[in-house]
Order: structure tokens, then sequence, then C-alpha cells
């Protein structure tokens, strides 16, 4: 290996994993101090460290906790002695860490060094095949580009996947080794010793044209198949839509899709969910179970309001009991990372709605009236000035579709505010601030939003440390555009303005849709 400098600290760790002699040290070395060159030119003595107990386990375990804690990167002297590292011992190990060895390659900066990589690939492929060990798959066909073996590993991968986990198999044998790295980045077969994701590998991902088109065309697929099943064209069998690669596979589509925040995404997700949570018979089964919960941890990674209504909408649907259950507890996950990323969780369609959120919609010589108010989203049907009971039995007969079509509407309307609700309540917890501008624009005068921006208390910062409180979408005069806006919280303010606060919203009967006001302190 050629000579890397090292940190002092570095070689002071080095020294511990390396010299048989050595013995534990008054004071161990700060790895804090290591810099992430320094970490990924130790992983490779790491991994030659084998013997038992003492210093050199000890800071072998260092060096593997750092490199967990993602702080590593790789020279290409580093990349090509942790690929050698991994062949030296290999017959007596048995094993070898590929995923390990594959996130080097997208953390090298300068670039892995692919013909050097070439010789030790090939070994490492070889005995992966003799040993039938096929586990890390994606890893495997990551070093399989390396060693120029692709012919010998692509059946072996597929065997026993469906035909949507196949198709990204067949499209990765038409990659480079260093993309191969960046879809192995994002599969859960990584070992318990990589590095976490990458930051920006979703992003590395959707500049590849042809992976951002596959993932479009596998949940299409999904649909198709789903839509097969329930049209009785695919026999039914529980929860065996997909098989396990399948899923996973449409996981990472829904997340690229996510990350992309494509425009088609909420209304396939709604048709898809819909069919994958209700048997065709009168059964209390669903087509996919693990489908629906693989979009709900996609979500959880990258939450929008529309995946959170549609996920929402198909709990709902569904015949098992056990399911809503399981989905309540993640979608309260989901809620809570959706209040982190601001800018998608205010995002609220007007879906028709005027001022004051009320929304009239003609049908059959009568109106369908959906309101916004204090508690609900209520549904009311008139004729000329008088209100109805509910939907004359003639409209509901000669206009199915349209009556339909209100009474969803009502129910997505509710979920959206729900999920804004509950997004504001995390965030006040957090104390996210928003820009005015975009605060005024995006909830206080939106016809739906705004229902609810009218009964909280919020803050504004008109200058450096002054922040002026009122109460709903008022003006705040002195609010430049970028002024942050934040929820109200009796934390931070005096026993006398919470108490006037509080005895404003009970003489004013304001219904707030969470515990502003009254939370406890």
């Amino acid at each position: 290996m050629a000579s890397v400098s090292l940190s002092p600290v570095a070689l002071a760790v080095r020294a511990l994993m390396t010299d048989p002699a050595a013995d534990a040290p008054l004071h161990w070395p700060d790895t804090s101090q290591l810099t992430a060159s320094d970490v990924g030119t130790l992983l490779p003595y790491a991994y030659r460290t084998v013997r038992s107990g003492g210093p050199a386990m000890s800071a072998r375990f260092l060096v593997e906790d750092a490199v967990r804690k993602g702080r590593a990167s790789f020279t290409p002297e580093a990349c090509a002695d942790l690929f050698q590292a991994l062949v030296d011992g290999l017959e007596a190990r048995r094993w070898s860490d590929l995923p390990l060895a594959v996130a080097s390659l997208p953390r090298c900066p300068d670039g892995p060094p692919l013909a050097d990589l070439a010789g030790p690939a090939h070994t490492l492929v070889r005995f992966h095949l003799s040993a039938r060990r096929v586990e890390d798959r994606y890893a495997l066909l990551t070093v399989a580009g390396l060693a120029g073996l692709d012919d010998e590993v692509a059946e072996l991968l597929k065997d026993g996947l469906g035909p949507i986990a196949t198709g990204e198999v067949d499209l990765m044998l038409g990659w480079t080794p260093e993309r191969r790295a960046l879809l192995a980045e994002v599969v859960r077969e990584r070992s318990y010793g990589c590095p976490p994701q990458l930051p920006d590998v979703w992003e590395r991902l959707a500049a590849i044209p042809e992976y951002v088109a596959f993932a479009r065309s596998a949940l299409d697929a999904a649909e198709a198949r789903l839509a097969a099943i329930h049209a009785g064209e695919i026999p039914y069998r529980a929860d065996r839509a997909f098989d396990d690669g399948e899923k996973a596979v449409l996981g990472r589509a829904v997340r690229l899709a996510l990350w992309q925040d494509e425009p088609w995404l909420p209304d396939l997700l709604d048709r898809l969910l819909r069919r994958a949570v209700v048997a065709p018979t009168t059964a209390k089964t669903l087509p996919s179970r693990g489908l629906l919960f693989e979009i709900a941890r996609a979500a959880e990674e990258l939450p929008t309001p529309e995946v959170i209504d549609a996920l929402r909408a198909a709990g709902r649907m569904t015949r098992h009991a056990g399911v809503p259950k399981q989905l309540d507890r993640m979608l309260k996950r989901i809620e809570h990372a959706l209040a982190d990323r601001v800018e998608t969780a205010f995002r609220m369609p007007d879906l028709g709605f005027g001022p004051g959120g009320r929304l009239r919609l003609p049908v059959g010589g009568h109106e369908a009236v959906i309101c916004v108010d204090d508690d609900d989203v209520e549904l009311t049907w008139w004729q000329g000035g008088k209100r109805l009971k509910g939907a004359p039995a003639t409209v509901r007969r000669d206009h199915a579709d349209e009556v339909k079509h209100v009474r969803e509407l009502t129910a997505r309307t509710r979920r959206h505010v729900a999920t804004l609700i509950r997004a504001l309540e995390t965030g006040r917890t957090d104390g996210t601030a928003h820009p005015y501008a975009a605060w005024r624009e995006r909830l206080a005068d939106h016809p739906i939003a705004g229902t609810v921006v009218r009964r909280l208390i919020w803050e504004v910062e008109v200058s450096p440390g002054r922040w002026i409180t009122t109460l709903g979408a008022a003006d705040v005069a002195g609010a430049a555009p970028d002024a942050p806006v934040r929820l109200w919280h009796p934390a931070r303010a005096s026993a006398d303005e919470v108490r006037a606060w509080r005895e404003r919203i009970t003489d004013e009967r304001i219904r707030q849709p969470f515990e502003q006001a009254f939370h406890e302190v």
C-alpha cells in the first residue's frame, strides 16, 4: 500500500492495532480528533485485527465506531487496501463484509482505483459463488462489476426474485460499479459495520435518468398487478401480491419519487394503496400488507402531506383488524418527521375552497356545501335556502358519481386538516419558525389552512429579540417578508401573559385545534 499521511492520533491508533507488544495506554487516543481520511485509512487495519481482547481489539472497535458514525472517506490507496483486507484471511474467516467494501466506493473523493480493485474483487466474487453466499445481492453485484464477472452472478442473484426485482438487477447490470455502489447505499442489506447512508444519495440517484424511469415503471407494474388481482386475472393469495425483493424495490421507487416530489405520485399511491389493503373477496386479509408498511417506512424518511393522506385513507379502508393500529403508530412518526420539512409540511391544495373554508358544489339541482369549521369538516346538503338532512334519494340515485366525489373530497379535506394540525403541534414543541411571507401565503391566507391558523397564537420577530404576539392571521406591522414566525408557547411567556391569553381564549370561546394557551408548563 502506498504511504498515506496520518495524523498523530491516527498513528497512535494504528500502532495499537499492529504492534503485538503494545500495552493498553494510560490515556487512550481521542478518536474525535481523527479526520475522515484517517478513519478510512485505519479501517483496513481494523478489519485485519482479529486478536481477541487486548488494546488491539479496543482500538479496532474505536475505528469501527467512527465508521458507523459516518466519519470515513477513502483515498484510492485506502480503498484498495480495504478490498485487499477482505481477501486476506478469507479462507480462515469464511466470510467477507462486501457491503462495507462497496461503501468505500462512493466515499472515495478522487474516484476508486478500479484497476487495482479488479484482482481482489475477482477473488471475493469467486469465493462467495463457491460458498453460495449471495445474501448481500447488491454488494455482490457491485463487486462483480469490478471483477468483470457479471455473467457468473446475474442468474444466481435473480434466482427467486419476481419480475419487478429482476428488472432492477437487469438495470444495474448495465451500470458502472460506481453507480451500482450508489444503489447499494439504499438497500437494507447493509452490514453492521457500514457507515450511515450518504446524505445526498437520493439526489445522486435522481441524476440517473434510467433509474428515475425504472422507478416509475416499477410502481406502474405494481399497480397493474394489483388491478389484475382485483379483476380476477391473477389468483388472490393473502399478502402474497409481491415477494420480499419486489417490496424492497418498490420501497426504493417510492423514496425516489418522494424525494423528487413527483407530481404523479399522490394519485398513483392513492390507487396503489387502495388496492393493496382490501381483498378482492370479502376476506379480512389484504393483498400486500408488506407493501403498505414499506411505503409507510419510505414516508417516515421522506414525508409529504399527500403520502400521509393516502396512508390514512388506506388504514380506514382495510378490513384487517391489526393493520390500522400498526399503521397509526407509524403515522405518528411520519407526522413528527413532516414537521422537520417545513416547506413540504404546509403545502396544501385549496381544493376549490373559498375564503373562510367553504366550498359549494351544485349536484342535481341541489347544492353540497363543505365547510371547515372549528370542530370538523362538515358536509351539508341544501335546496335553495333550506338545509336538508342529507343527500336526497334522487340525487344519490341519478348522480351517484358526483355524490361519491363530494364525499371523497370531504374526507380528503378532513385528512389534510388533520395532517396540518399534527405538523403544527409537533413544530410548536420544537420551536419551528417560518418566514413571514411564506406563512401568510401558505397558511394564514390559505382558505383551508387559515381556519386552523386563526385559532392559534403566533409570535413574529419584528426586530432582533423583539417578538409581537398575535391571535390568528392578523397582519403584523413592521414584519419583514423573512421575519420568523412561530407558534406562541406558554413556557416562553410570563405568568401574567399566560393568564391573559387563557382569559381571552375562554371569553371569545375559541376552540383551539390542540392545547396551546392551556398547555401545561
